[in-house]
């Protein structure tokens, strides 16, 4: 830790609370200590090594009795404090080396200016708000993920036994700076998360999570003391664990009290959308923009439910208005591309999947599209290109080899394409194409007993798939079995008039 000969600049304690954190606590540690002249550690209960590697670090490790509270236990921590200035980090967080600096130099800075920092949440799930792809400066930060979601809050502040953390789940200290005026700068120092890929947090552990922070809430509902924030995570929570309508009647209460809420305006459009309650999911979304109109996602999912119900035209004009606002709006552009694949606008879609490859290299949607395009087009090479860079980030992607397949049949390379198809069921055993597709080969060489038996693996799959029936149905009449044949083309007839399948 760093250890000060003069007063050149301000003491700086680090405070955190941990619970079982063995995993990701030396990393976060071992990423600050240079710069922090004390280390507190306020543990909540951990069965494993995390006071262990606490004490590596030369920390104060006090115990604290959970109380459902995480300002309580924050609150704690900073009582223990005796630095100039306070830095609050998570044990799945880190700060880069790059930034190091960076941090020193904001203990130069005022003892009472209080700094916000933006945090990284790594995931690559680009679907999500405010995703970003991973910039060079930060690939070792990263750990190999594509990209992060922005948050940002209060984190580096003065010890002021004033300054308190507020809210029993999700707690921040900025309350606490507003009522007395405190002075909150933006550090533009990233901190590091990997709190969204834990692979440590099981989906049970989240839900026990989940109903351990309900009950605080609905005691808080209950004596009627509880604020729009603790509504809205609520609603969040009886929507995640089921309970619809309550997180429908929660939010609508949230509205009742502060109608220009227009994020809970988009969540309540959300829920009715997941239900495919469409135009109730448009007059919430619509809603939601009259009061916050220069906001991409709103756009964007209003134009999903234009398609939803048929309103190309609606979804179009949507999903530009959501470009023109941010043109590097990875869903808009994979939307907008999609709507002009389907009506075999190829070009315009070309031109909007290499624009979201420029932004998000890996992105597999755009891959796979760019490779049916050139597929449909007769540009086998270039389709085959796009599918094999796939296997770059995802070797086991089984729809890519299915597609790669695809291609390499039409250039009658059918040796390749057995092998390609045959890694799409290895990855994906229930993969119906896949099967009609070897199914399609085997026939295409005389080796029509396998091609039978993939038929009607793929049928056994997906009994609607109404080009398998057919398939079968041609592989019966080559080999004579004609009351077998009219029965599976009858079958591929009846499901392509009732279904409006079109499958090739």
């Amino acid at each position: 830790m760093a250890h000060n000969k003069r007063r050149d600049k301000l003491t700086l304690s680090l405070c955190m609370i941990t619970k079982d954190e063995e995993n990701y606590l030396e990393d976060c540690l071992e990423s600050i200590h240079s710069i922090v002249d004390e280390i507190i550690i306020v543990d909540t209960g951990s069965k494993d090594k995390t006071v262990e590697i606490s004490k590596k670090y030369n920390s104060k490790v006090f115990n604290f009795e959970w109380c459902n509270d995480f300002s309580e236990a924050r609150n704690f921590s900073l009582s223990k404090a005796t630095c100039d200035k306070i830095l609050v980090l998570d044990a799945d967080e880190i700060i880069s080396d790059l930034d190091l600096p960076r941090m020193a130099k904001l203990l130069k800075s005022k003892k009472e200016l209080s700094y916000s920092f933006i945090t990284r949440n790594y995931t690559d799930l680009w679907e999500e708000a405010n995703w970003k792809p991973v910039d060079f400066a930060y690939q070792k930060e990263s750990k190999g993920f594509s990209g992060w979601i922005l948050s940002e809050k209060v984190r580096l502040f003065p010890n002021d036994r004033r300054i308190l953390f507020n809210g029993k789940v999700h707690e921040l200290v900025e309350q606490s700076l507003f009522k007395l005026n405190g002075r909150i700068l933006k550090s533009n120092i990233p901190i590091h998360n990997y709190g969204l890929v834990r692979k440590d947090r099981t989906d049970k552990s989240h839900a026990n999570k989940d109903t351990s922070y309900l009950k605080i809430y609905e005691k808080e509902i209950l004596a009627n003391t509880a604020s729009i924030e603790t509504l809205k995570r609520a609603a969040i929570i009886y929507k995640n664990t089921g309970a619809i309508n309550k997180s429908i009647d929660t939010l609508k209460q949230v509205l009742s009290i502060k109608s220009d809420s227009w994020e809970t305006c988009a969540f309540l459009a959300s829920i009715y959308a997941e239900q495919g309650s469409h135009e109730l999911a448009i007059e919430y979304y619509q809603r939601a923009i009259q009061i916050h109109p220069h906001d991409t996602q709103l756009h964007n999912n209003l134009g999903s439910s234009y398609l939803e119900i048929g309103k190309e035209d609606e979804a179009v004009s949507e999903w530009e208005k959501a470009l023109k606002i941010n043109s590097d709006y990875i869903l808009s552009n994979i939307n907008l591309a999609g709507l002009y694949l389907k009506n075999k606008g190829y070009e315009r879609a070309i031109k909007l999947y290499k624009h979201v490859l420029e932004i998000h290299p890996n992105n597999t949607k755009a891959l796979i599209n760019l490779g049916f395009i050139h597929d449909q087009m007769g540009e086998y090479a270039d389709s085959a290109i796009y599918y094999c860079k796939i296997f770059d980030k995802e070797p086991n992607n089984a729809e890519a080899h299915n597609n790669l397949g695809v291609v390499l049949s039409k250039l009658n390379m059918n040796n390749d394409a057995i092998k390609e198809f045959k890694l799409a069921i290895q990855y994906n055993p229930r993969y119906s194409e896949a099967y009609n597709n070897l199914g399609v080969i085997f026939m295409r060489e005389g080796l029509y007993q396998e091609a039978i038996e993939m038929f009607e693996k793929a049928i056994s799959y997906k009994p609607e798939y109404a080009n398998a029936y057919y398939n079968l149905g041609k592989c019966y009449e080559i080999t004579h079995n004609d009351d077998l044949a009219k029965e599976q083309y009858r079958k591929a007839l009846k499901l392509r008039n009732e279904m409006g399948i079109d499958e090739t």
